[in-house]
């Protein structure tokens, strides 16, 4: 059936104004060193999205953990993890722990309970990936995401990158760590998140030295608050009563 112009005119402009699928987006929000009490609301913490002052309210993968309390511990990888339903990691890595920083047991909230550990592979001079994140149905859109090291002595990660799926395309990177041996916290905002999306964690070499680039305590998920129903109301009604003073 031929169309005439009004109507190809018409179809033209609908399918322009149809958004294009958006792809996941990551933003460096800050760091948080030398903190073992990731879990005690009594600390603030300053990259929290959703105030309670836990990080990892959603979920978290404490890679090579062990503590007194083992309850959630996978012995094929000797993680210790409670993850969200709408995401997995993965690791290709070896995960140990040997006396590495005390941090709260996030199982029964025993502060400095829980040996830390990390993901562990050969010292390399090339950036390493070393887990990917993969979400599934119901994710959120916007979720902070915050990746441990600095729990260990010897020589630190010197940075981390967030990839897309291809590995090559850089989302966000934080580097420069100061090593203390007490556990830093990374924070990134992941936003436009969609099931079937997957982001790499990378570890960074220095460049002109070799060093360990596939260590990695942990990672921890919290999820952005969406505005609440009632302020978006109130914003509406103030909408309304601008529009009212004008007229």
């Amino acid at each position: 059936m031929k169309m005439n112009k009004p109507t190809q005119t018409l179809l033209a402009l609908a399918a322009l104004a149809v958004p294009a699928q958006a792809a996941v987006t990551a933003s460096y929000l800050g760091t948080q060193a030398n903190m073992t009490d990731w879990r005690t609301s009594s600390v603030a913490k300053t990259y929290d999205p959703d105030g309670d002052n836990i990080l990892g309210t959603d979920g978290y993968y404490l890679f090579g953990a062990a503590g007194e309390n083992t309850t959630g511990v996978n012995a094929a990888n000797g993680g210790l993890f409670s993850l969200p339903s709408y995401l997995g990691v993965t690791s290709g890595l070896t995960q140990a722990q040997f006396g590495y920083a005390l941090i709260d047991n996030p199982v029964d909230g025993t502060p400095a309970d829980i040996v830390s550990g990390t993901t562990s592979g050969a010292v390399t001079a090339v950036d390493s990936l070393i887990a990917t994140i993969t979400f599934t149905s119901g994710v959120p859109s916007d979720l902070v995401i915050t990746l441990m090291n600095d729990n260990l002595t010897g020589a630190p990660t010197f940075g981390f990158d967030l990839r897309a799926s291809d590995g090559t395309t850089v989302l966000a990177t934080v580097n420069s760590f100061t090593q203390t041996d007490v556990p830093d916290w990374h924070s990134f905002d992941l936003s436009g998140i969609t099931a079937g999306d997957s982001v790499q964690v990378w570890g960074l070499t220095n460049p002109g030295n070799t060093i360990r680039t596939t260590l990695l305590g942990g990672i921890t998920f919290d999820v952005v608050p969406e505005p609440s129903s009632v302020g978006l109301v109130g914003l509406s009604m103030l909408g309304l009563l601008v529009r009212r003073r004008r007229s």
